[in-house]
């Protein structure tokens, strides 16, 4: 089965001071209450995550599991718009390895995963979870223009790569990618 690489325009700033500290606390206690009192709070300025529509005051309603990872899943949209994938889709996969032959990290199309203290991930897909600051995004975007102009016969390969850290780091943000 191909797992399809969606990434999205990301407030990496705002979820750092905002939402951040009390999905790890979730993440390491298991306790939803501080996450879905901040939803409750902030309810007005996030979204269905899977349909993109506004979130209705029973929000809760529309879990199917209501845990830490579907809590945090419904609090990230605060800060990405969930319609608006400017992923890689099916070719990721292929194009981590052209990067891979090519001496750098897949985290360039990935990112680094949101970890407890104790190990515990956010990952409400089960398929993996990953999140690039700007500053990760400027240096990511900065390797594969590099390394097109090392080697022009790449240049058409990475071009979705290219396209996809330039649109966030023009929007001066960070990535959220999941599959």
């Amino acid at each position: 089965m191909t797992m399809n690489h969606n990434a999205f325009v990301f407030d990496h700033a705002a979820f750092e001071f905002e939402l951040r500290p009390i999905l790890l606390q979730a993440l390491e206690t298991g306790d939803v209450g501080a996450i879905a009192g901040w939803i409750d709070a902030n309810r007005e300025s996030l979204v269905d995550p899977y349909e993109g529509d506004e979130l209705p005051e029973d929000w809760a309603a529309l879990m199917e599991e209501p845990n830490v990872q579907t809590h945090g899943d419904f609090g990230l949209t605060k800060f990405y718009s969930p319609t608006v994938s400017i992923g890689l889709d099916d070719a990721w996969d292929t194009l981590g390895d052209v990067l891979q032959q090519a001496g750098l990290k897949q985290s360039i199309i990935l990112g680094t995963p949101l970890e407890s203290t104790r190990g515990h991930q956010f990952d409400p897909g089960c398929s993996g979870s990953y999140f690039q600051t700007l500053a990760e995004v400027k240096r990511s975007l900065a390797e594969v223009e590099a390394l097109q102009e090392r080697t022009p016969a790449l240049h058409a390969r990475l071009a979705p790569i290219v396209n996809m850290l330039r649109a966030a780091n023009e929007a001066g943000q960070g990535l959220y990618v999941t599959f």
